[in-house]
């Protein structure tokens, strides 16, 4: 099914792992009352029959008769350079990201997020979405923010999640998404394009107030759970390149600087909370982008008092104890 006279939209899956979800996945997108949807799928040498499935349903269940288009990687390349390649193969006058371990929550999230892109000419709309733990769900209602430049600075600071799968992007500004990508940036992809995408590129950003997306916690094989030496080095990167990128801007925009140094704080301290005990010396050694005192973190006291504890080679132990209880409870209730 396809109607011209209503404007198209791209959704963009990436699959790596996920044989137990995509079919789910899949459905969500298939039963979408929504007359103009291209699906390009990038198979990116998953081990698993998750390709398998992903081609049977579009098959058998592509009950709208939506244009599809599965590609498979040879070799993996990881989710930086496997974006990049969604988005170089995306047509629509709109684009959704959704990733094949998750799934949308009804058939009519398309459609109310493009007719509220259209009636607001936006070129980002951002949407509400949900949580699925083990033993319990978490929806995240937003609060809008009047400026794309309020939008970046909430992202680094934490109060909003950086997500691309939550955000409808026009074409006005989803083609400048590709050169933030690369081969090789598997661990904070999202904030390291969409940081400087909303700061630079972005004019009109509008707000969904309808939970769209359920994003899945309990896949163990998805490259966030995933916990090694990689995991450092990418935070360095995404550091080194946020210096690069806003070194000019930094001179001028207090904001901007403050919230660098938050979000250089906040993923020193997520090293911590996700890094085996023998790392936390290579993790102390990560610079931050600009000097703050501690006092000036937006975090409570608790909190604040873990990272200090973290930061001494002699109780770094106490609070990794804290840290892997914590990360127990939160996958099974997200708490």
């Amino acid at each position: 099914m396809k109607n011209s006279s209503c404007p198209s939209v791209s959704v963009l899956i990436p699959l790596f792992r996920v044989e137990p979800y995509v079919a789910r996945c899949l459905r969500s997108v298939l039963l979408q009352e929504y007359a103009n949807i291209n699906i390009v799928i990038i198979d990116d040498a998953s081990p698993d029959n998750s390709a398998s499935i992903a081609k049977l349903i579009l098959e058998t269940e592509n009950i709208h008769g939506f244009g599809w288009n599965l590609i498979k990687h040879e070799v993996n390349k990881g989710i930086g350079a496997t974006r990049c390649e969604l988005l170089a193969h995306a047509t629509g006058d709109y684009v959704l990201f959704i990733d094949s371990d998750d799934y949308w929550s009804d058939s009519y999230v398309v459609s109310n997020w493009v007719t509220l892109a259209e009636r607001g000419k936006y070129d980002v709309v951002i949407a509400n979405y949900r949580f699925i733990y083990e033993a319990s769900t978490k929806e995240v209602s937003l609060t809008p923010n009047p400026t794309s430049k309020g939008v970046a600075y909430e992202m680094l600071k934490g109060s909003v999640d950086a997500f691309f799968h939550n955000k409808l992007f026009s074409r006005n500004v989803y083609t400048y998404i590709m050169p933030l990508l690369a081969e090789g940036r598997n661990l904070w992809e999202d904030i390291t394009a969409l940081v400087p995408l909303f700061y630079y590129k972005v004019s009109r950003v509008g707000y969904l107030h309808q939970v769209v997306y359920n994003y899945v916690q309990y896949n163990g094989s998805a490259i966030t759970k995933q916990r090694n030496t990689k995991y450092i080095s990418s935070t360095v990167e995404l550091i080194h390149f946020w210096e690069q990128c806003f070194r000019e801007s930094l001179q001028t925009d207090s904001q901007l600087a403050n919230a660098l140094w938050i979000a250089s704080m906040r993923f020193k301290e997520r090293l911590f909370r996700a890094m085996p005990l023998k790392y936390y010396s290579l993790i102390r050694s990560i610079p931050t982008i600009g000097e703050q005192s501690l006092q000036c973190m937006p975090w409570g006291v608790v909190r604040k008092l873990l990272f200090r504890i973290s930061l001494c080679r002699y109780t770094a132990f106490l609070s990794h104890t804290y840290y892997i209880l914590s990360a127990r409870f939160h996958r099974f209730f997200g708490i």
